[in-house]
């Protein structure tokens, strides 16, 4: 998990393609002296991305906040995951491994179809490995081992990791996420 150093770290918000009611500028009043003429037009795009900014911890929770309150998902994410050092064919392979690992170790007779992609965010990409077994036999919910990559450093994230990093940055009542996991 990124460890967030409130003093030196700078972070970026990472937004995602979902239809939100961000109509004007005037959404944001308040926040605009945070935002660069690319980074609104990519709001108001509503295309996938980061937004380009350099901002504090704490800036960049408020300024996500808002913009969450006004339907835009996303993530806050330190700088450093703008420039991915991991691809996703390399994140694919870690993943295939961590997967039949745990499917080895846990599902020993079940069959796995092979690992897919499943989806991307800011810090990590997700992929599966889905069962048909485990859906007849209703052992397993859901009907997929998952691996999630992290796209600096390749690390299989644990499962509650970005539960524990969304609380650390103060996003956990944002996303209804609690210190129990």
């Amino acid at each position: 998990m990124p460890k967030p150093s409130l003093e030196n770290d700078l972070y970026d918000i990472y937004v995602s393609p979902t239809p939100h009611t961000l109509s004007s500028i005037d959404d944001l009043t308040g926040y605009i002296h945070l935002l660069t003429q690319a980074a609104t037009t990519r709001l108001f795009s509503k295309q996938s991305g980061f937004l380009g900014l350099n901002l504090h911890v704490e800036k960049a929770v408020e300024l996500f906040k808002r913009l969450h309150d006004l339907g835009i998902w996303g993530d806050v994410a330190p700088i450093k995951y703008r420039q991915p050092k991991i691809t996703v064919q390399a994140a694919h392979r870690l993943a295939e491994k961590a997967i039949k690992n745990e499917c080895a170790l846990n599902f020993p007779n079940i069959t796995f179809r092979p690992v897919e992609f499943y989806f991307e965010r800011s810090m990590t990409y997700s992929f599966c490995a889905g069962s048909e077994e485990l859906h007849q036999l209703g052992l397993w919910e859901p009907d997929a081992v998952f691996a999630t990559v992290d796209k600096v450093d390749g690390h299989i994230w644990e499962r509650f990791e970005y539960h524990n990093y969304i609380i650390s940055i103060g996003l956990g009542k944002t996303f209804n996420y609690t210190s129990d996991a």
